[in-house]
C-alpha cells in the first residue's frame, strides 16, 4: 500500500537489496523475496515515467527535494537493476526459478541496463527443458530490442 509513494519504494528497496545479497537463503525466503519483488513490479511498471513520481509535483524554491536520490527514476531503476541481479545471482530453488524466468520479461524494460540478465538467461536457455522454455522471451528480448550478442543463439534454438 505504501510502496507507492516514491521514498518508502526507495528505501525498501535498498532493505532488498541487503536482503538479496545474503547467500544461504532457504526456498521459503527466496519465495517471499520474489513475492515482494512481484509487488515491486507492479509499481515499477505504473511509475515509470518520470512525471509520474509523486515527488515531482511537489513544488520546492529551494530545491533541495530535486536532488534527493528517492526522486530521481534513474536511480530507482538502478536500485531495482541491482536488486535482480543480486537474487537471480544467488538463486538456489527451482520452484522459484520458473516464477522468475516467466516474470523476467516484464521486468527487463523497468531496469536501467538490461544487458545485466544476458549470463542468467544464456545458462537457463543452455539447461534445456522447461526452463529453457521460459527462458527463451526474455532472451529473444534481449537479442531483439538490446542488441545483445548470443553465438550460435539459432543454431541451439532449432537443434
Amino acid at each position: 500500500e505504501f510502496i507507492c509513494y516514491d521514498d518508502v519504494r526507495f528505501y525498501v528497496m535498498l532493505r532488498l537489496l541487503t536482503a538479496a545479497s545474503i547467500n544461504d537463503k532457504t526456498e521459503l525466503n527466496e519465495s517471499n523475496m520474489f513475492t515482494i519483488l512481484k509487488l515491486m513490479n507492479k509499481v515499477m511498471k505504473s511509475s515509470s515515467d518520470e512525471n509520474d513520481f509523486y515527488i515531482n509535483f511537489l513544488t520546492n524554491p529551494d530545491n533541495i527535494i530535486e536532488n534527493m536520490r528517492f526522486t530521481k527514476v534513474a536511480e530507482h531503476r538502478r536500485l531495482y537493476g541491482n536488486i535482480w541481479t543480486k537474487f537471480i545471482s544467488n538463486l538456489k530453488s527451482h520452484q522459484v526459478l520458473k516464477p522468475v524466468l516467466i516474470l523476467i520479461s516484464e521486468v527487463i524494460p523497468l531496469v536501467q541496463s538490461p544487458v545485466i540478465f544476458t549470463d542468467f538467461l544464456s545458462n537457463c536457455f543452455d539447461k534445456g527443458g522447461s526452463i529453457s522454455l521460459l527462458a527463451l522471451q526474455s532472451l529473444f528480448i534481449l537479442l531483439n530490442k538490446y542488441n545483445v550478442n548470443y553465438p550460435d543463439f539459432y543454431n541451439k534454438l532449432y537443434s
